[in-house]
């Protein structure tokens, strides 16, 4: 079997991926840790997979993601290779707005619709979805936590970190929004909330709550945040830019609206 390594502890990560190979062209990914931490997230892999398995995949019996060696200070698992195409992250908005509408739809039919905490990824990037013929699959579940974030979470998350590659990695940088990508963020939000309610406070000021929620849990995401917080990139929008833009997505909601 031929393994090829796709990443090693990148953002702070504890963790070692590979894609592996055998002799009839079947592919597998392999992550592994020896330290505590790194350990910690792959259990919530498995634990992730595991529930996201039974509502994307339903009827699906092969575990996609399974512990495959365990001792006291290693654990290795093995995720099933899923083919498809990954969304160019860092260009944000910039040639990926089907993309984004399209993990917007997923997230609608895949988590639980009712008040109270739900199940989080942590991490939905456009980094961690990938497109096929069979629609959008989310990887990478390190971050997965139980019964924590509000209905909303995880998609308002990866439509705000899509808003900041656009203003600081996308072909034309920008400390603004432009009104184009304030109206994109609206009409997904309204697309949101129309599948079910968003918190008050969320459609107020998303972006604001977002960051918020994240700063005010960061254990969720352990001393890897801590350390490197480009892990999570909407954190890096100031006080100011943040109020900025929730006020820009306020007007043009109230326009709408009128």
């Amino acid at each position: 079997m031929k393994m090829k390594l796709l990443r090693n502890c990148s953002h702070g990560s504890e963790i070692a991926t590979y894609l592996a190979m055998d002799e009839s062209g079947g592919k597998r990914i392999i992550k592994s840790s020896t330290t505590t931490g790194g350990i910690k997230n792959l259990y919530k892999e498995v634990e992730g997979w595991r529930w996201y398995q039974k509502l994307r995949y339903p009827g699906m019996q092969e575990p996609l993601c399974l512990i495959a060696q365990e001792y006291k200070s290693y654990l290795n698992v093995k995720i099933n290779f899923i083919d498809g195409d990954k969304p160019a992250y860092q260009t944000g908005f910039d040639g990926n707005e089907e993309s984004i509408k399209r993990a917007v739809d997923h997230y609608c039919q895949i988590w639980p619709r009712y008040s109270g905490p739900l199940p989080m990824h942590g991490d939905l990037s456009l980094d961690n979805i990938i497109i096929n013929s069979e629609g959008v699959h989310v990887i990478d579940w390190e971050h997965f936590t139980t019964d924590v974030a509000p209905w909303g979470f995880d998609i308002l998350y990866l439509l705000f970190e899509s808003l900041y590659f656009s203003m600081y990695l996308g072909k034309h940088q920008h400390h603004k929004p432009t009104s184009k990508e304030v109206q994109i963020i609206c009409e997904h939000i309204k697309a949101i909330n129309a599948c079910h309610q968003l918190q008050s406070d969320m459609m107020k000021e998303p972006l604001k709550f977002i960051k918020g929620f994240i700063l005010a849990n960061n254990h969720l995401w352990g001393e890897q945040l801590a350390l490197y917080q480009s892990k999570l990139p909407v954190i890096a929008f100031s006080s100011e830019q943040t109020t900025m833009i929730d006020e820009m997505i306020g007007s043009r909601m109230n326009l709408a609206l009128n």
